[in-house]
């Protein structure tokens, strides 16, 4: 059976030029030197399983209010 982090690791990868390094103890991935998404688990005991990604204010706040048991605006990030 395959992990979350695997299917994760798998769909990242397969873009194209991506890459993935250690950031914070946690699995990051980038193009071209610019990162696009964290893996994070248990950030700062949290108790979340998290995949970070960047997006623009305007739709973190959107997805926020319209469903915030999925999503959140995280520490240092947001």
């Amino acid at each position: 059976m395959r992990s979350v982090y695997q299917t994760v690791q798998d769909m990242c990868l397969g873009l194209p030029e991506t890459s993935e390094y250690l950031s914070h103890s946690f699995p990051t991935f980038k193009v071209k030197n610019k990162n696009f998404a964290t893996y994070s688990v248990n950030h700062h005991g949290d108790g979340k399983v998290a995949l970070l990604l960047n997006s623009s204010h305007e739709q973190q706040q959107m997805l926020v209010e319209s469903a915030p048991k999925h999503f959140f605006v995280p520490p240092y990030i947001g």
